[in-house]
């Protein structure tokens, strides 16, 4: 298998694992912390990590003169998928 398939199959993974954790309850009712992780995730899998800048400004709908030093509004959003990540996957193992 060379590199781009597996690479392909990694994202393809990666993809339905997101879908799963977008579509729990612990995101399901979560519109933004939904579209925060869906814009993280799919920037990592181009391999463009996104800025704090970047999710502000497109995700967070903040404006082009966003500071992050005065808006702590990406890194507070940051912890709550935290908070949430470790609640899906520990309501999932409870499951499991």
């Amino acid at each position: 298998m060379n590199l781009s398939v597996k690479s392909h199959l990694e994202a393809e993974a990666i993809g339905r694992q997101l879908d799963r954790i977008l579509s729990s309850g612990v995101f399901l009712a979560a519109r933004r912390s939904q579209m925060f992780l869906r814009y993280v995730v799919e920037r990592s899998l181009l391999n463009s990590a996104p800025k704090e800048y970047e999710i502000a400004v497109e995700v967070l709908g903040r404006p082009s003169d966003y500071d992050p030093d005065v808006d702590a509004a990406v890194r507070v959003e940051a912890g709550r998928q935290r908070n949430r990540l470790r609640e899906y996957y520990d309501t999932v193992r409870d499951v499991l």
